[in-house]
């Protein structure tokens, strides 16, 4: 599994895998019940929202430690995912 280095790098390496990228709130839509990347004044911001809620609020200095981060959450997220491998 390679790193991803952009948002859309990351959402590629989740279809590729087999995964389902809605699960991935990029700045489009409704965040809710999904994890979130998204570029803040303060660097690139991943959370889980639920219920207006920024649930796990991690602040990364660039874009591709963020992807990376939420790439490892996801491979536990069996609820959604199938088992990355």
């Amino acid at each position: 599994m390679k790193a991803p280095s952009s948002i859309q790098d990351l959402l590629d390496e989740l279809s590729r895998l087999g995964g389902d990228s809605r699960v991935v709130y990029t700045g489009s839509g409704d965040p809710e019940d999904r994890y979130a990347i998204i570029k803040s004044p303060l660097g690139w911001e991943v959370f889980y929202s639920e219920r207006g809620e920024q649930i796990g609020l991690r602040v990364f200095g660039d874009e591709a430690a963020a992807c990376g981060y939420v790439l490892e959450l996801l491979k536990g997220y069996s609820i959604t995912w199938p088992p990355l491998r």
